[in-house]
This record gives C-alpha cells, sequence and structure tokens, in this order.
C-alpha cells in the first residue's frame, strides 16, 4: 500500500504518469464491476424476489452479500 499511496502523492511528476494511470484505471474497473454487481442484484431482486437462486444460493441475499464483500482491487481504495 505505501507504493500506492507514494504513485498516488507524486502522481505529477513524469516518471509516475503511467504507474498512475495504471492505478486510477484499475480503481474505474472496480467501480464498473461493483455497479454490474448492484444492477444484477437488482435485477435478480425483480424477477426472482428471495427465491433460491442458481446453483442453490440464495438468490438476490447472496448476490447482495457479495456487493459488499467482494471487490477486485479493494486494496487500492481503502
Amino acid at each position: 500500500m505505501r507504493a500506492v499511496l507514494f504513485i498516488m502523492m507524486y502522481r505529477n511528476l513524469p516518471i509516475f504518469h503511467l504507474p498512475f494511470d495504471l492505478l486510477t484505471t484499475l480503481i474505474d474497473i472496480d467501480e464498473l464491476l461493483s455497479q454490474w454487481r448492484y444492477k444484477h442484484m437488482l435485477m435478480t431482486r425483480r424477477m426472482i424476489g428471495m427465491r433460491v437462486g442458481t446453483g442453490g444460493t440464495s438468490g438476490a441475499g447472496y448476490l447482495e452479500g457479495a456487493l459488499r464483500q467482494h471487490h477486485i482491487f479493494k486494496e487500492l481504495t481503502e
């Protein structure tokens, strides 16, 4: 995490432009995936309600829990 903080702090230096662009892209990907998971959870709730989902999961409840817990690049946004 120190490296991420260092890159964020010194992002205006030319040597850190590319690493900073990479970090912001990874954070954008994480946010877009979270948005997709949220929309998927809402659609599932509308379609099947609180019934059992595919694979025997709890359906929308499972997706809601996954939405809160799973982030690809969680360390970058902490």
